[in-house]
């Protein structure tokens, strides 16, 4: 598990192996100020780029460009055709679009003042 920090509990830094670190980090950036420390989840790539997103796009696209008689395009796919085209989508996106970015999950705050020794947020 990995950690991160914030000063705004909007944008979060680090990517630390346990609370006292991260907590000492954002002690040293803004010292006395409250803070939020988080767990880290990484993000699928298939979160971004996957059958319903792409199946989607050719939709639009095509209704945008012919009008109305293209409003049925690629509405009869069946699961095991969208399933398939997800599973394709899937492993090249893990492959070529894995994000740099991540989640901050169990979000807590530490107060001004707190012991960076101590590591509990």
């Amino acid at each position: 598990m990995e950690y991160a920090y914030s000063h705004d509990r909007e944008v979060f830094h680090g990517e630390f192996a346990s609370v006292a670190e991260a907590l000492k980090e954002a002690l040293e950036v803004r010292p006395g100020k409250e803070c939020w420390i988080g767990e880290i989840q990484a993000i699928p790539a298939s979160r971004y780029v996957n059958a319903d997103v792409v199946i989607d796009g050719a939709m639009d696209m095509a209704y945008q460009e012919m009008g109305e008689i293209a409003e049925d395009y690629l509405a009869d796919l069946s699961d095991e055709a969208t399933k398939e085209l997800d599973a394709a989508l899937s492993a090249w996106a893990a492959k070529y679009a894995r994000p740099s970015f991540w989640d901050v999950v169990n979000i807590k705050a530490v107060a001004p003042g707190a012991d960076a020794s101590a590591g509990d947020a």
